[in-house]
């Protein structure tokens, strides 16, 4: 983990979009529990609708690397989600995301990742998950790649992979923080993308952006 200076300097540089109070944390353990829990209930929802008009060369490249291809989503998190839902917090590199249980697929466990040659510099590599196929994605790089240092990556301790809804995509973490019943309201939307258009906004009482799964996986697709 970075030290608290270099945390510091994250959650300033992360509080253009965030800048509330940093919320009090459960264990790990409880995170997790509470999550697999819930997980459970939003399991039967369905979340990001496959393409079936990909040629025979994406579809090859999509089993390889066991991709789901999605299309650009047409509704915002805000338009999408009830009016009260539950979400995962989560930390890396100090800073803390959110992102709604409907929107995810599963948190495991990390262990050693297969390095995928000739990718994106932000892949990690492939968690092998029984017959599952996922694809790590260096989450501190991603968020700020202008913040993202040798030091800060030779700091980062990624703990937990959190799947985006039922694709390949996971995002590494460090820690699970909470799990907690939000609102429309007790978010800051976003009205336009901005240059981070996966971010869908801010929750207000906590220093912490809420992720849009289902733009960034489409936006993975296209950049990795």
């Amino acid at each position: 983990m970075p030290d608290k200076k270099e945390t510091d300097l994250l959650s300033s540089y992360f509080a253009a979009l965030t800048n509330n109070e940093v919320p009090k944390a459960d264990t790990e353990a409880d995170a997790l529990s509470r999550a697999e829990k819930l997980l459970k209930h939003a399991d039967s929802q369905n979340f990001l609708a496959e393409d079936s008009n990909v040629d025979k060369e994406n579809d090859e490249a999509a089993e390889t690397l066991n991709i789901h291809v999605v299309s650009e989503p047409d509704e915002s998190l805000r338009q999408r989600l009830p009016s009260k839902f539950q979400a995962l917090f989560f930390e890396v590199a100090g800073i803390k995301l959110a992102i709604p249980l409907v929107e995810l697929g599963g948190i495991h466990e990390m262990k050693k990742l297969t390095p995928l040659p000739g990718k994106a510099d932000w892949v990690l590599g492939v968690l092998i998950k029984g017959d599952e196929k996922l694809n790590c994605i260096d989450t501190a790089k991603w968020v700020m790649p202008e913040k993202y240092t040798q030091k800060l990556a030779d700091s980062l301790q990624y703990s937990y992979a959190v799947q985006l809804g039922k694709t390949s995509w996971v995002l590494a973490c460090e820690a699970l923080k909470d799990t907690e019943e939000l609102s429309l309201a007790d978010i800051k939307w976003r009205d336009q993308a901005g240059s981070r258009p996966w971010l869908a906004g801010m929750v207000k009482e906590k220093m912490c952006a809420l992720i849009d799964a289902e733009k960034l996986v489409w936006l993975l697709n296209h950049k990795h």
